[in-house]
């Protein structure tokens, strides 16, 4: 869980910069609301991501966890989810 729990920490901090950074490009009441109660407003957002996607992160991650490098598991994962032995 340890590697999943880093990309949620990323994922939320990506996610406050990207809302400060509207807030100051927009001047943005509403945004800055949920600036002030972040810890609390960042429970009502989702991440949305495509299945195919989810799928490869996950298959990337467990050749990692095998201790293969990310590029070898990218390509790994890539073969494995399309079939394909090149």
């Amino acid at each position: 869980f340890g590697n999943m729990q880093q990309s949620l920490v990323k994922y939320i901090e990506e996610l406050k910069e990207i809302l400060t950074d509207y807030v100051h490009a927009t001047g943005s009441e509403r945004g800055q609301e949920i600036l002030d109660n972040f810890d609390r407003e960042v429970l009502n957002f989702k991440k949305v991501i495509a299945r195919d996607y989810q799928k490869m992160i996950r298959t990337i991650g467990r050749y990692e966890e095998q201790g293969i490098s990310r590029e070898h598991a990218e390509l790994e994962a890539f073969r494995e989810l399309t079939g394909t032995t090149a």
